[in-house]
């Protein structure tokens, strides 16, 4: 008995005809959706939480957009670092933020809060 295998011809790679032109398919330029995604994808702007946002309501903390970007800064270095959950100090107030998420959790501005759990790293902004 004689086994024999047999094999498909390998298909090109190189081939012209095969490649697939993405760039002018007009369904794929035209996606808003994915112009949508990829604009949030690409952000580096930090959010509030319902939470930071009341406090920082609350304690009449104010940040003006020199204060905003020092604390996008901030969490930046922290990210590079692989920072997760981190206690950044800004002129005389502490914010916790969710770096991964670019998320401020909490602002506290009163000397007399100065504990602070489940944090990973800190950074002097």
């Amino acid at each position: 008995m004689i086994n024999r295998v047999f094999q498909n011809p390998p298909i090109p790679i190189g081939n012209e005809q095969n490649k697939i032109n993405r760039t002018a398919d007009p369904r794929i330029q035209s996606n808003p959706f994915r112009d949508i995604l990829q604009e949030k994808l690409n952000t580096n702007k930090l959010s509030f939480s319902a939470h930071a946002t009341q406090r920082m309501n609350q304690r009449n903390i104010d940040l003006d957009s020199s204060e905003l970007q020092r604390l996008e800064e901030a969490v930046d270095k922290l990210a590079s670092k692989g920072g997760k959950e981190s206690l950044i100090t800004m002129d005389n107030v502490a914010y916790v933020v969710n770096v991964t998420n670019r998320t401020v959790i909490t602002a506290v501005d009163k000397p007399n809060e100065n504990v602070f759990t489940n944090i990973d790293s800190a950074a002097f902004a």
